[in-house]
C-alpha cells in the first residue's frame, strides 16, 4: 500500500490476536470456484471499509485486493492457497491475511480477516458485473479529480524536465513557472515514504499537483519528480540508500539554480520527504535557501513507528497490559535492528526476537535497504547543522507523525534561527486536511486535498524569507 508513512502495526504480536478461520461451506471447492469479483465490508470498531477481491486463477496475480476509499487498487496477494475448500490469502506488506470458504451456492465467501492484533469477520459476496466494470474503470484512473485540482489552461507555464543523477539514473519531473521573466524563488517538492509519483498521489488525492499550482500562482516556481522506479523515472526506490535520496534532492536543487529565471531555491518535504530535505541540506555542497517541512519527523524515525503502534493498539482496544507488552516488543525490535553493525545483522536480530512468536517473517519489511537506512538518519542533527530558515508544520490530529512527539524536537533543532517557525495546525491530519480523527481511513473520504490556509502559509513564508536574502 502506498502510504506517506507506514502504519506498522503488522510487527506487533498481540496476545488477543488469533489466526483467521473459515466458516463451513463447500469443502470440495477449488480456486476455480472462487473465480470472479467479490465485495465486502471490513468492520473494525466503529469504522466500515469497503474492500474487494478479484480472483483470476489463470493470471500471474491470482488474487488482488482493492480498498477504494483508501485509493488502493490491485494489491496482489503474496500467498494464495485452497485447503479443504477454504481460500487462504496473505498480503505480506500489510501483515494481513484472510481465510474464507465459499458457500454451497457459490455466491458468498464466509471467513475472517486479520491484521496485527485484529481478527474480524469478513464476508464477501459476488459483485454485480456492472459494478465490477465501474470499479475497474476507477482503478485505471485512481486519482479522480478533487475540487481543489487545477484545470487547464493554467495561468503559468509547465515544462517536462529530466535529471541525470550522478549515479546514472534518470529522474522525470514537471517544472511549473510563473508567467514573466523572473527571476523567481523556487521549491523542490520531496514526497513521503514509499515510491511515489511526482503528484504524491494517494487516496485519490494529488497533494503535490494542488500545492504546485497554488505556489506557482503565488509567484514561486516548483519542480517535482517521480521517485526512482515510478512513472518516468529509472532506478529502484526500495534498493536506494537514504543518503542517495538526499543526493537526488541536492542535484534537483542544483538543476534549478542553473536556470537564469530562478533566484533563491529551497526544499519542501512532506513526511519522510522532510528527512530527505534535512539530509540534503546538511551534507550538500551548497545549502538550500530555506526548507518547508510538512509533517516531517524530527525525533528519530523509530519514535514515529512507536507512536503508530500505540495508536493501533488503542484503536484495536487491546487491553492496556498487553498493549504495553506489544509496544515494549516493538521498541526492542527496532533497537536490535538499528544498533547492529550491519543491515544483515540487524535483520537477523529482529527476526530472532519475533521467532518465538512464529512471526519472524514480519520483520522483513523493516530490513530493506531504503527502510533500514532511513532508521539511521539523525534528523535533529541534520536540521541543527543546516541552520537556515525552516517552516515546520505539524497536524494536530496527525497519527503518523505525532505533533506532541516531533514539534518539541523541531523547536530545539531550529532554536536560534530567527526566521524559523514551528506551527501545529490544530485539526489537521497527516495530509493537512481538516479531519475528525486523523485516521488513515479518512484521507480518501475528505474532498479537500490540502487546506488553503496551509498552502497560503507556505507561500507567505517562502516570499518572506527570499525577500530578505
Amino acid at each position: 500500500m502506498r502510504n506517506l508513512f507506514y502504519l506498522l502495526i503488522f510487527v506487533v504480536v498481540a496476545a488477543c490476536g488469533r489466526e483467521p478461520e473459515a466458516a463451513e461451506g463447500n469443502r470440495a471447492a477449488t480456486l476455480e470456484d472462487y473465480r470472479g469479483d467479490w465485495e465486502g465490508i471490513l468492520s473494525v470498531m466503529t469504522q466500515e471499509l469497503p474492500v474487494n477481491i478479484h480472483v483470476t486463477p489463470d493470471a500471474g496475480e491470482q488474487v488482488t485486493l482493492d480498498s477504494p476509499d483508501q485509493g488502493l487498487f490491485g494489491l496482489a496477494a503474496t500467498e494464495v492457497e485452497v485447503f479443504e475448500g477454504a481460500l487462504r490469502l496473505e498480503w505480506e506488506t500489510l501483515g494481513a491475511a484472510y481465510v474464507g470458504r465459499i458457500d454451497d451456492a457459490g455466491e458468498a465467501i464466509n471467513g475472517e480477516f486479520s491484521q496485527g492484533p485484529i481478527t474480524t469477520e469478513l464476508v464477501f459476496t459476488r459483485m454485480d458485473p456492472a459494478e465490477a466494470a465501474a470499479l475497474e474503470e476507477e482503478a485505471a484512473a485512481p486519482t479522480a479529480t478533487r475540487p481543489q485540482e487545477p484545470v487547464e489552461p493554467f495561468p503559468y507555464r509547465t515544462e517536462e524536465v529530466s535529471l541525470a543523477t550522478t549515479d546514472g539514473v534518470t529522474l522525470a519531473g514537471t517544472l511549473t513557472h510563473p508567467e514573466g521573466e523572473g527571476p523567481f524563488p523556487a521549491i523542490v517538492l520531496l514526497s513521503g515514504s514509499g515510491a511515489q509519483d511526482r503528484d504524491e498521489a494517494l487516496a485519490r488525492h494529488r497533494p503535490f499537483f494542488v500545492l504546485a499550482d497554488r505556489l506557482t500562482r503565488a509567484g514561486i516556481a516548483t519542480v517535482r519528480f517521480d521517485d526512482r522506479g515510478v512513472g518516468g523515472s529509472g532506478g529502484q526506490y526500495d534498493n536506494t540508500e537514504f543518503d542517495r535520496l538526499g543526493d537526488d534532492a541536492a542535484e534537483m536543487l542544483a538543476m534549478l539554480r542553473m536556470r537564469e529565471d530562478i533566484r533563491e531555491a529551497g526544499f519542501l518535504g512532506h513526511s519522510e520527504g522532510g528527512m530527505v530535505a534535512g539530509v540534503a541540506a546538511s551534507r550538500g555542497e551548497k545549502q538550500p535557501d530555506f526548507i518547508v517541512a510538512l509533517a516531517s519527523p524530527f525525533a528519530p524515525l523509530t519514535e514515529a513507528i512507536i507512536d503508530q503502534v500505540a495508536y493501533g493498539q488503542r484503536q484495536a482496544k487491546v487491553p492496556e497490559a498487553i498493549a504495553e507488552q506489544n509496544i515494549a516488543l516493538q521498541r526492542q525490535l527496532l533497537d536490535a535492528l538499528t544498533s547492529a553493525d550491519s543491515r544483515e545483522e540487524g535483520c537477523d536480530a529482529a527476526k530472532a526476537i519475533l521467532e518465538p512468536f512464529g512471526a519472524a517473517a514480519q520483520a522483513e519489511p523493516l530490513c530493506g535497504i531504503q527502510r533500514y537506512s532511513s532508521f539511521l538518519v539523525d534528523i535533529e542533527a541534520d536540521y541543527t547543522a543546516y541552520g537556515g530558515p525552516v517552516l515546520a508544520l505539524f497536524g494536530g490530529k496527525d497519527i503518523q507523525v505525532v505533533a506532541e512527539t516531533h514539534a518539541p524536537v523541531a523547536e530545539r533543532a531550529l532554536e536560534g534561527e530567527e526566521m524559523s517557525r514551528v506551527v501545529v495546525v490544530p485539526d489537521a491530519n497527516h495530509l493537512f486536511q481538516t479531519a475528525e480523527t486523523g485516521d488513515l481511513s479518512e484521507y480518501g473520504l475528505i474532498e479537500t486535498t490540502m487546506e488553503e490556509d496551509v498552502m497560503a502559509t507556505i507561500a507567505e513564508f517562502v516570499s518572506e524569507v527570499t525577500a530578505q536574502q
